[in-house]
């Protein structure tokens, strides 16, 4: 017999032991949520649940994996018959033995992300061409990701296509809406699904079959859900349906953690589920194993802040310690430079370098950053996404610079031209033919001739005006050129390639405002350059290898990209007000309070050490940035400040974190 009550905190035991009926189980950050399910599983198991009336599922395989691993430790057996796995996994084993009823054979072949493009991009592409369109119509990229974004939400194509793009014609709109329904019929033609068919049949079967509904509802006599906060609409229907009949649902999740609505999770999943089960039992788990004290008061201050949440206040076991501590510095620069001198200092100190995370709102806060630690020899990892300049977006515009400081750059003409509708790899090259026998680019843009297509012609053209207004800056020349070149088209290119295209932008500015740290465009190139060089070659000869991982590394992330992990030490940068939290999210109130559960998110990663960060002013510039409203709505007394104050610029002092 399992001593569950030895086994686990009170919190926990509470949820394992008496989960009949419906119940909702907050697990705060660092709260034992994943122990919690896997004892619950097992706690069902000993008590004679056949295991194949369990159902068990996670939003990846491997949590699921792990912890019926677990289970059959705490057993001693393995719970064979259980029903675990992610939603679509359990969706697809279910669709194999009953896809004729909804018109497919039972060995449909399951179509990957990259596959499911592909043919999209067929259905566009036919589909295009036969219709008007605009330039700016979005590519087959983005409308491939309109359309999942869509079918999880439930929304309808055209009313997503009008509030996203609202440039569009309506016969545009109607475009996009025919592209889907060809794509869906080329599926079924080709006893197909993508991933969203594997969750959207399964509803169908559900709604549409009631021997199948009946046969799983009587099956699944105990349902656990992890991370239910994630869950988008067709998740929480497919769950919903199934325990209606036993109402013996335990989800486990934490509004608080809820960043994910824009990969179409739905809060209100989290928020309406007692209203959807009457009768649920709430047990929350608040019991934090891995802040200090002081981090979790700071965290649960500023959840508070939320109006649409469930109360909770995570307490630690961990003693007192020193207080998070937020550093103004005079800049980014200045801010960077205080960051890498303090992870030395606290690496000199034994502390490991894969204990240490920056994580930031938005990629291009981390700029400085990363050109600092490249500078003093510090080797990183950038978790979950590209390094600045390896930006297809950045080094679009990199390539303008290119332009203008050597314009005999054949590969950064090349760049250029082929941003440009009709512009092609050979055509590009056949222009710089003729580019490359001008002696300087103002004659170039005065004296070339080119007999191609009218709408080559048109793209060149265009190509043209943009470098006649780059050649005349005289100030400021990079962050210039970069407000030139996104007024003359690349914003709306941005717009119909990118779907994170106002974060992109937001890259781009805070690039040409980092540019006002180098005298000329040469300089700020050969930083760009050097910095790669650099980069490659410490890659090259690093002691550290690709199977290592994160081996001897800090971690640079995205909060978003960090969310379940934990380090000793957490750097939280950019707190400024407009970009965390970002400028777009004042429109709703939604939005700033998922901004606002963004920055719990951030501070509950750290176990011992937080810094909080905020620069005073734009790059070399006097305008004063705000601090974020996140910091502003904090008691001052949980923080310990340090560095500049806003009457003065003096020097950042030395801080010591002992």
């Amino acid at each position: 017999m399992i001593n569950f009550k030895e086994e686990l905190n009170n919190e926990q035991f509470e949820a394992v032991t008496k989960g009949d009926g419906p119940v909702l189980v907050l697990a705060g950050a660092g709260s034992g949520k994943t122990r919690t399910l896997t004892y619950r599983v097992a706690y069902l198991v000993e008590q004679g649940v056949d295991p194949e009336n369990i159902l068990l599922v996670t939003f990846t395989n491997k949590a699921s994996s792990e912890m019926l691993e677990r289970v059959e430790k705490i057993l001693n057996r393995y719970p064979r018959g259980i029903w675990g796995g992610t939603f679509h996994r359990i969706g697809n084993r279910l669709l194999r033995k009953y896809a004729t009823l909804l018109g497919y054979k039972n060995n449909f072949t399951i179509l990957d992300r990259e596959d499911s493009m592909v043919l999209l991009k067929q259905c566009y592409d036919e589909l295009a061409n036969k219709n008007e369109k605009s330039n700016y119509f979005p590519k087959a990229k983005i409308i491939h990701n309109l359309i999942g974004f869509a079918r999880n939400r439930g929304m309808d194509l055209r009313d997503l296509m009008g509030k996203s793009y609202d440039y569009l014609s309506s016969q545009e709109i109607d475009l996009a809406q025919s592209i889907s329904e060809y794509y869906a019929r080329k599926k079924k033609d080709s006893n197909a699904m993508d991933f969203d068919d594997l969750l959207i049949n399964w509803l169908k079967l559900l709604t549409g079959h009631s021997k199948v509904r009946e046969k799983f509802q009587e099956q699944f006599k105990y349902i656990l859900v992890d991370e239910y906060q994630d869950t988008n609409v067709i998740q929480d229907k497919i769950i919903n349906i199934l325990a209606v009949k036993n109402k013996n649902i335990l989800v486990v999740g934490d509004d608080s953690q809820s960043i994910y609505s824009f990969r179409a999770a739905e809060i209100s999943n989290i928020l309406d589920f007692p209203q959807n089960f009457p009768k649920t039992k709430i047990h929350k788990l608040e019991t934090n194993y891995r802040s200090t004290p002081e981090i979790l008061e700071l965290a649960n201050q500023s959840i508070l802040n939320n109006e649409n949440k469930y109360p909770k206040n995570l307490k630690s076991i961990k003693s007192e310690n020193k207080k998070p501590l937020f550093v103004v510095g005079r800049d980014n620069r200045e801010q960077a430079k205080f960051i890498s001198q303090e992870i030395s200092r606290l690496i000199d100190q034994g502390e490991s370098p894969q204990e240490i995370a920056v994580l930031f709102r938005s990629a291009f806060q981390a700029l400085e950053l990363e050109l600092e630690l490249n500078r003093e020899g510090i080797p990183y990892t950038m978790r979950g996404g590209i390094k600045f300049f390896e930006q297809k977006h950045i080094k679009d515009i990199v390539s303008y610079l290119k332009v203008l400081s050597n314009f005999k750059d054949e590969t950064a003409w090349r760049r250029v031209l082929m941003l440009h509708e009709g512009i092609g790899l050979q055509t590009a090259g056949k222009i710089f033919s003729q580019i490359k026998n001008f002696n300087i680019l103002e004659d170039a843009i005065k004296l070339l001739e080119f007999k191609g297509s009218e709408k080559i012609n048109n793209s060149l053209k265009n190509v043209l005006s943009i470098f006649k207004e780059l050649v005349e800056i005289k100030e400021d020349v990079i962050q210039s050129s970069v407000k030139i070149i996104l007024k003359n088209g690349y914003n709306l290119y941005l717009k119909t390639n990118f779907e994170n295209f106002l974060e992109r932008a937001d890259d781009l500015n805070q690039m040409g405002a980092f540019s006002e740290n180098y005298k000329s465009v040469d300089d700020f190139l050969s930083e760009v350059a050097l910095t790669e060089a650099f980069k490659n070659n410490r890659n090259q000869s690093n002691v550290v290898q690709v199977e290592d991982g994160e081996k001897d590394k800090i971690i640079l992330s995205t909060i978003h990209q960090a969310k379940g992990l934990e380090w000793n030490t957490v750097f939280v940068i950019g707190l400024v007000d407009g970009q965390f939290p970002h400028r777009k999210v004042y429109e709703k109130h939604s939005e700033i309070e998922e901004e606002r559960r963004l920055f719990y998110v951030a501070v509950t990663r750290a176990k011992d050490k937080l810094y909080l960060t905020y620069p005073m002013v734009s790059s070399r510039s006097e305008d004063m940035n705000e601090v974020s409203t996140f910091i502003e709505e904090l008691d001052e007394s949980l923080f310990e400040k340090k560095g500049r104050n806003e009457e003065s610029f003096d020097d950042l002092p030395v801080i010591e974190y002992e």
